[in-house]
């Protein structure tokens, strides 16, 4: 039994998002998707209300292949189970460089009258270069387009007036609930921000459009729920274009129930993380899982041997420079490094020795190698279950 969230009080959040949300998204760990899952949680969303919805969002997608995605997304379409690829890691480096380039471009307008001074421009500078071949092709193109009279531009002013108008009117309508079957390439696909809206409204029960304008319909409210440090923080932010929501690499940093407007059609409710009840897990997994804080760990020689295990020694020896020294075949070794081995080398290669009696620092060598496995720089990715006939 997992050491499940004792605390009323975090429940309490919990049932409050799943009251309010339309669609409540599990936002779970690609990296071992079925371990972050709730079935349970589904079941009791369907028993509040039936209008409600789920959907299962794969976050830190980008760690994982595309064959990776393509398995997973044909287990989960086999199960009949709603998903989508994401990742809030590569969400917001997409919103920095889109920030550094209008930065870069609003300094490079402000240069203009210098460089225009000085008569000459750099290379650099240059974003797109025109051919004289080009130009001459522009201008063979315009010699062909006729000039209408002035009555005609009256009647396209009117044709642009009812366009526009009937581009907002459909632009008010909410969108249509009815699922559109995707094929495989579309749901490996790893989604983007602007997807995720869209996204939203397309899973959520239809609002009810009012034509009061005093009486605005209301918005759809999305709930954010799931384990600790699977990133529901970061896909909030990652949504939002800017830090709205602390985020922390220690499990649990969101305390309360919090209520983000989106947009003029959606609110995000981001949940407090929390361990639901569940027998398939060790206290080892939870803690290569990211869901128990490891600088508060005392007992490091399980997870350390799931990190031996699951880790090739080839690639732990290119990543940290080290030697791992195994045991020999003849004195009873298997040929797979344990982990007292690799944090042996580990502490041994960065001088960690106890004050003592000198000997390799273990547990400190554990706190360093167990965080760069729920970084992912020691990248491990659980493959699919077979799918029974």
């Amino acid at each position: 039994m997992t050491p499940f969230e004792r605390n009323l009080e975090v429940w309490r959040q919990l049932w409050r998002v799943i009251e309010r949300a339309d669609l409540v998204v599990q936002i779970v760990d690609a990296r071992n998707p079925l371990e972050f899952r709730s079935e349970d949680l589904e079941r009791y969303v369907k028993e509040v209300d039936k209008r409600k919805n789920n959907l299962l969002l794969v976050n830190k997608a980008d760690m994982m292949t595309s064959k990776q995605r393509k398995a997973w997304a044909e287990y989960f379409m086999a199960k009949g189970i709603n998903f989508r690829f994401f990742s809030a890691e590569l969400a917001k480096e997409i919103n920095e460089a889109r920030e550094h380039d209008e930065e870069s471009g609003e300094s490079g307008d402000d240069d203009v009258d210098g460089d225009s001074r000085d008569g000459a421009l750099n290379a650099e500078d240059v974003d797109e270069v025109i051919d004289a071949d080009d130009d001459s092709k522009l201008a063979a193109q315009a010699d062909k387009v006729a000039i209408d009279t002035g009555e005609d531009e009256e009647i396209e002013w009117e044709d642009d007036e009812e366009h526009n108008s009937a581009a907002e009117e459909e632009q008010n309508q909410p969108p249509p609930t009815q699922d559109v079957p995707l094929s495989l390439e579309e749901q490996v696909r790893i989604l983007t921000t602007e997807d995720l809206e869209a996204l939203f409204l397309r899973h959520s029960p239809q609002q009810a459009s009012s034509s009061d304008p005093s009486n605005p319909s209301r918005k759809t409210q999305i709930g954010l729920v799931g384990y600790p440090n699977v990133g529901k923080s970061s896909t909030i932010n990652a949504l939002l274009g800017s830090k709205k929501v602390s985020v922390s690499a220690t499990p649990g940093k969101t305390k309360h129930f919090q209520t983000i407007h989106l947009s003029q059609r959606v609110i995000l409710c981001d949940c407090p993380g929390l361990v639901f009840p569940n027998f398939a897990m060790t206290k080892a997994e939870l803690v290569c899982n990211g869901i128990l804080p490891i600088d508060q760990l005392r007992e490091f020689t399980g997870p350390a041997a799931l990190v031996a295990r699951r880790i090739p020694q080839t690639f732990l020896e290119a990543v940290y420079g080290i030697a791992i020294r195994t045991r020999p075949l003849e004195e009873g070794g298997t040929g797979i490094p344990t982990g007292e081995e690799v944090l042996r080398a580990h502490a041994r290669a960065r001088g960690f020795f106890t004050s003592g009696q000198g000997q390799p620092d273990e547990s400190r060598a554990a706190r360093y190698v167990l965080k760069d496995y729920v970084k992912g720089k020691l990248l491990f990715c659980h493959p699919p279950p077979p799918v029974k006939a």
